[in-house]
């Protein structure tokens, strides 16, 4: 999805004649809550070409709730383009899913021309945001109804985009395209149309329910990884670094649901965390399999850097009755020898956004 220049009133203008260049190496941004991600991938060939990661906390930034407000977010960023060697200067950068709104819209029948009218008129109809303080951008989407125009309909914040073409221009990067966290993450996937995600993120989840490629539902909830790294850290008498690193290396922190005898306290503390993320999952899928009863969401695409507690995905698949794949973001990837494998696939999951951003390139 691109955010035009009509609904960015004129502050990404020069981004139409940057959408006309199709770069060979693409830098892809993910500023999360509580760490910056950042890949380089060369996407001139068929199989993308991985030349460099790079991954950095936000131990010190003073306004992590806002981290956009942050000036040593710039700071930070800077200082990881440099330590990770990228030298590409066109980057893709995501606006966070709690910053945007995502909707399907129907129309009576009519041209994109006509749609564009309609949709600057009725938009504030739609949106949760202040009259003149959202930009806004929409894709047609396909419909077997001749009768209706579908759309997928896209807001957010003037101050947030914004802040995130200031931060580019900051760093001395050209900015391609601001792009949103739900498409980025399906581009990562192996052609699943009819799928859910749940990015786990450190501080929040995220829940994407696609059909046929397309974001129909898209949900934050507070129950992410550190809910699990604050119960390990209480239960242990651990500071953060030891908890999270138990977290990550650990086996048997979850066990199956039915399986209640030799179970620790704590393994008791994360499967009730576990089994409050199902439940908002699961209504999530009921809610969208009411609305929508002729599409089936048949498969659950585990992600982020949350994802990696021992046993999570089986948990899941027992509790929610679905097939719980891990979504590998490196396997459509030429990764380059002097890698480490290790460190890429323990990492992977926190990249699956940075990739996708990048695999976007200026289209």
């Amino acid at each position: 999805m691109k955010w035009n220049s009509i609904s960015l009133a004129g502050s990404l203008n020069k981004l139409k004649q940057l959408l006309n260049h199709h770069p060979k190496t693409i830098i892809g941004i993910d500023l999360g809550t509580h760490s910056i991600k950042v890949v380089e991938i060369d996407v001139s060939s068929d199989k993308p070409f991985l030349k460099r990661v790079g991954l950095e906390d936000y131990h010190s930034v003073t306004n992590p709730d806002n981290l956009f407000l942050d000036n040593t977010v710039v700071q930070k960023l800077e200082h990881l383009l440099t330590t990770s060697g990228i030298l590409a200067k066109e980057a893709v950068i995501a606006i966070s899913s709690n910053k945007i709104f995502v909707r399907e819209i129907t129309f009576p029948a009519m041209t994109e021309a006509e749609l564009c009218e309609a949709v600057k008129w009725d938009s504030e109809n739609y949106v949760p945001y202040h009259p003149g303080s959202y930009y806004y951008d929409f894709s047609v989407l396909p419909s077997s109804n001749t009768l209706e125009s579908k759309i997928l309909f896209v807001a957010a914040p003037q101050d947030a985009i914004n802040r995130v073409v200031s931060i580019s221009k900051e760093v001395g990067l050209k900015l391609l395209a601001v792009d949103i966290e739900p498409l980025a993450l399906h581009r990562t996937l192996n052609t699943y149309n009819n799928c859910a995600i749940l990015d786990i993120g450190a501080a929040v989840s995220q829940i994407i329910l696609f059909e046929n490629g397309v974001p129909y539902v898209t949900r934050s909830i507070p129950i992410a990884g550190q809910s699990f790294t604050s119960e390990i850290m209480q239960s242990l008498d651990l500071d953060f670094p030891e908890a999270e690193n138990l977290k990550k290396r650990q086996k048997g922190l979850l066990q199956q649901p039915d399986l209640q005898e030799g179970l620790t306290d704590l393994n008791h503390k994360l499967a009730l965390i576990a089994t409050d993320l199902i439940r908002e999952l699961s209504r999530t899928l009921d809610y969208y399999q009411i609305q929508n009863k002729s599409t089936v969401i048949d498969k659950l695409i585990l992600t982020g850097g949350g994802s990696k507690l021992d046993n999570l995905d089986m948990y899941i698949s027992k509790q929610l009755g679905l097939p719980v794949i891990n979504n590998d973001v490196l396997e459509g990837l030429n990764i380059p020898e002097s890698f480490s494998e290790t460190y890429l696939q323990e990492l992977a999951p926190q990249f699956a956004v940075a990739i996708g951003l990048a695999l976007r390139g200026g289209k």
